[in-house]
């Protein structure tokens, strides 16, 4: 099952998808949303994502399906022993589902991590396969 956010009814989609997991006996365990950007080139998809503090160790990126999958941890450290009068730095477990318009080659992506900015190349095919991606 694929589900789609939409930054300007996040709220909504965020509460049809709780209710969704909750039909398949899932808790919905989704703490970051994670915005991105994704654009067609002459020759390839180029899909950007807002990941600060994020290490290239706490990124997966699978391609299955024509389905692109981005999901991993935002880790935030804060003094436990401390009161926080503002607390608004997102931390927690983020998953991002984007469907490809068209089949891309699996065996050629390329992603770099770089500032915190996820950039993921897609080059397009005419053959589908699956692919997990682990960034260097």
């Amino acid at each position: 099952m694929t589900f789609y956010f939409h930054p300007r009814s996040r709220r909504f989609s965020l509460q049809a998808y709780a209710d969704a997991m909750r039909e398949l006996g899932q808790d919905l365990d989704l703490d970051v949303f994670l915005p991105v950007d994704l654009r067609a080139t002459a020759d390839a998809y180029e899909l950007k994502a807002f990941l600060p503090a994020v290490s290239a160790e706490d990124v997966e990126i699978q391609v299955v399906n024509g389905v692109l999958t981005l999901s991993g941890e935002l880790k935030v450290e804060r003094d436990a022993k401390s009161e926080y009068i503002l607390s608004e730095l997102p931390s927690g477990k983020f998953q991002r589902v984007v469907s490809l318009p068209t089949p891309v080659d699996t065996e050629n992506v390329v992603a770099t991590l770089e500032n915190g900015v996820l950039t993921v190349c897609l080059l397009y095919t005419s053959d589908a396969a699956d692919a997990l991606l682990c960034l260097d």
